[in-house]
C-alpha cells in the first residue's frame, strides 16, 4: 500500500496581519486535508517574498533534507517567492532530495512549474539582453 504524503504547508504575508494569514493556513491546511495528506508541519512567515532568506524556507530545507516530508503545499507561486530566478532555484533544490512543491491557486504541482518558468525565463532574459 502507498504511503501518504507527508506535507508541509507553507503560509507568508508581507506585513503583519493574523487575519489573511489565518486565512490562508486554513485554506491551504483544508486542501491538503482533501488530497489525503498526511500535515506534517505548518510553517508562516510575516515577510516579503522578494528574498529567499528567510527563517521558514531555511527550515522547509533543513526538513526536506532530513527526509521528513514529501511536498511543500503553498496557497500559490508568489507566497513562496517573487524572485523567479531564486524561485526556480529553491524549487530545484527541493526537488533534488525528492520533494516536490504544489501551488493551491494554480494547480501546479513543481514539475509543470519548473519546465513553465523556465522556458518563460529565458524567453524573458533573451529578450532583455537582444
Amino acid at each position: 500500500m502507498k504511503q501518504p504524503i507527508r506535507a508541509l504547508i507553507y503560509c507568508r504575508v508581507a506585513h503583519p496581519d493574523a487575519l489573511a494569514l489565518d486565512l490562508q493556513k486554513n485554506s491551504v491546511y483544508q486542501y491538503a486535508e482533501s488530497k489525503g495528506y498526511n500535515i506534517e508541519a505548518v510553517v508562516t512567515e510575516e515577510r516579503s517574498g522578494v528574498t529567499m532568506e528567510r527563517e521558514g524556507l531555511n527550515r522547509i530545507m533543513d526538513m526536506a533534507r532530513d527526509g521528513e516530508i514529501d511536498a511543500v503545499v503553498t496557497m500559490s507561486i508568489s507566497r513562496l517567492g517573487r524572485n523567479i530566478t531564486d524561485l526556480i532555484n529553491y524549487i530545484n533544490t527541493l526537488q533534488s532530495v525528492g520533494v516536490t512543491v504544489e501551488f493551491m491557486k494554480e494547480g501546479l504541482m513543481s514539475p509543470q512549474l519548473i519546465d513553465t518558468i523556465t522556458l518563460l525565463s529565458r524567453a524573458e532574459l533573451a529578450f532583455r539582453e537582444g
